[in-house]
């Protein structure tokens, strides 16, 4: 139960501190990740934040989340 409580606080937080655009694509981004392609999903991350979408912390918080 405090892991899920856990989870939906830090999912909480996430949905705040980052744009909707990329929020959507976290869902989609975590799936590339288990499936062992890290490389293409920083490519993505990378390309965020050149585009301005995020910054260097919110970079950090993208690669936490999703296990990078």
């Amino acid at each position: 139960l405090h892991t899920a409580y856990r989870r939906q606080r830090q999912m909480c937080i996430r949905d705040r501190v980052l744009p909707m655009e990329v929020t959507k694509e976290l869902k989609e981004l975590t799936k590339l990740v288990n499936k062992g392609k890290k490389k293409a999903v920083l490519s993505q991350i990378d390309e965020w934040e050149i585009l301005g979408l995020i910054n260097e912390i919110q970079r950090d918080f993208i690669c936490q989340t999703i296990g990078i």
